[in-house]
């Protein structure tokens, strides 16, 4: 890591990192437009002051709400940023549908919505129909810069909430989240644990800002005083491009898009990825395991290290491989950074090492509840300020953690109990198989049976017979689905995790048609 300032401990709030680089450093560069501009840490400062201060003229306080509906670039960051000086900002999916958009602001009622110029205008008739004001991006940027507005009221907390996340909604409803200002520099702060950060480095996020791995890793790159290029969209074919044209040394990845970057530079006939130019030297890899020969071709075609960590958006960087390399295990997604993780049975009790329970949390990251739901509270909370995951998985002798799915996604088979995970990871080692996910579906004899979505590869074959035998070289039968079903993808959520649930739902809909 390099010489000069660091953000100091006592800095808790985002407004508090921001203003310590815009005055260290106020000429380094913050963010990296598409369109070539550069914007400074100086620069940086005056946009998001001047958004909290058009913000406080409208008479949004600090405790009241501005829905964001944008897709990623440097304008929404700096339009996000300068929310959260003085407003409580909620980012929310630029591909959300009508129903879902209405729901949301009917249940979060933000003061303003700001959406992206030249929008089809469904966005503002379902805010004017709940009484809240739109405005566009380019209209709250201009006339905060226009204004030249200085937000001067009391300083953020640690504790006001900054940002309202919703959970990924992959077993229903999506949940909201509130992040404190604490749990997110705290979250930058373990990010740059594990990533080595410094103010050379520059991060390529390609992740939407909606999404917990798009805002903590943005703010993980400006509070250690880097800078940070955020795509509006992601686009594997270009991937190249941007690591010539922008020069980042870090990026966030997962599974299904990093296969997608070798997929479009085969199409090319392009070996290696990365040029002669580029400075990548680590991709933190999240939101699903990393599939076998995945990372060691991304690794070895990108010309940097590839880490599993494990976050989620009620906790950013819960985990962390690191850049060492000594300090990788195969299988891992590294041990806690700033929290502790216990793996618990049935009955709340701890497991030794290598069992694998339920991982419960806790530390500076964690969220401190859903959002006006003690229900869920209640159920996700244990004594100790211990949270409950939801995941399954395992702690090594050294503390470092291995997942194995997602608890309810457990399928009960005749009372065998079988993780998912595991059987896709078999089926992902053949050769003809470039994505698959194993559910459940009813079974009057078993209650539940397995059936394996399999997404072939380009030009490749393979028999549903073909399958079960290799499977069932790899793995007991009771774990071996007896049904193989080919399809063109699999559907995931925008961070790139199954939705095993809409595969039950689709498969089963399948079957009525065709009987």
């Amino acid at each position: 890591m390099s010489g000069g300032p660091t953000l100091p401990e006592s800095i808790q709030t985002i407004p508090e990192g921001l203003a310590f680089w815009a005055e260290r450093t106020p000429d380094a560069p913050a963010l990296l437009a598409v369109d070539g501009r550069l914007v400074t840490h100086a620069d940086l400062q005056t946009a998001v002051a001047g958004v909290a201060g058009r913000l406080s003229k409208l008479g949004i306080g600090r405790e009241e709400r501005v829905a964001l509906l944008l897709p990623g670039g440097a304008e929404t960051a700096m339009t996000l940023l300068g929310i959260v000086q003085s407003a409580v900002a909620v980012p929310l999916n630029p591909a959300i549908s009508a129903p879902e958009l209405r729901r949301d602001l009917e249940a979060l009622q933000p003061r303003l919505l700001v959406v992206e110029s030249g929008s089809d205008g469904a966005a503002k008739a379902a805010a004017s129909a709940l009484g809240i004001t739109t405005v566009t991006l380019t209209e709250l940027l201009s006339e905060a810069a226009q204004s030249a507005l200085q937000f001067a009221e009391a300083a953020a907390q640690p504790d006001d909430i900054a940002i309202i996340l919703h959970s990924s909604g992959t077993t229903g409803t999506p949940k909201r989240i509130p992040r404190p200002h604490r749990t997110l520099v705290a979250g930058a702060r373990a990010a740059g644990l594990c990533t080595a950060l410094s103010r050379e480095d520059v991060a390529l996020l390609p992740a939407g800002l909606h999404t917990n791995a798009g805002l903590v890793n943005l703010c993980a790159a400006l509070l250690h005083g880097g800078s940070c290029v955020v795509m509006r969209q992601f686009d594997p074919a270009a991937y190249p491009d941007w690591l010539e044209a922008y020069r980042p040394t870090w990026t966030v990845s997962n599974a299904t898009e990093l296969n997608l970057i070798l997929q479009a530079a085969d199409a090319v006939r392009r070996e290696q990825i990365a040029g002669p130019k580029s400075r990548l030297r680590i991709i933190r890899a999240g939101a699903q395991p990393m599939t076998p020969g995945t990372s060691e071709e991304a690794e070895a075609r990108l010309g940097a290290l590839i880490f599993d960590g494990f976050g989620m958006s009620e906790a950013s960087y819960i985990t962390g491989g690191g850049p060492d390399p000594l300090q990788r295990r195969p299988g891992s997604c590294g041990p806690p950074l700033l929290g502790e993780i216990r793996i618990l049975d049935e009955q709340g009790e701890d497991l030794p090492a290598r069992e694998a329970g339920e991982v419960v949390i806790r530390g500076a990251t964690l969220f401190p509840g859903y959002l006006d739901d003690p229900a869920a509270n209640a159920a996700a909370f244990l004594p100790g300020g211990w949270f409950r995951t939801g995941d399954l998985g395992a702690l090594n002798e050294d503390g470092h953690l291995y997942l194995r799915g997602r608890l309810n996604e457990l399928i009960n088979r005749g009372g065998e109990k079988i993780a998912p995970l595991e059987v896709d990871d078999v089926l992902l080692l053949h050769p003809a198989v470039t994505d698959a996910a194993t559910f459940a579906v009813p079974d009057p004899r078993l209650g539940e049976d397995i059936v394996a979505a399999v997404v072939l590869a380009p030009g490749k074959t393979a028999s549903p017979r073909e399958l079960r035998a290799w499977m069932l070289d790899r793995l007991s039968p009771f774990k071996t689905p007896r049904r193989i079903w080919f399809v063109d993808a699999l559907p995931r959520t925008g961070t790139g995790k199954v939705q095993r649930g809409v595969l039950t739902a689709r498969f089963s809909s399948d079957q009525r048609r065709a009987h």
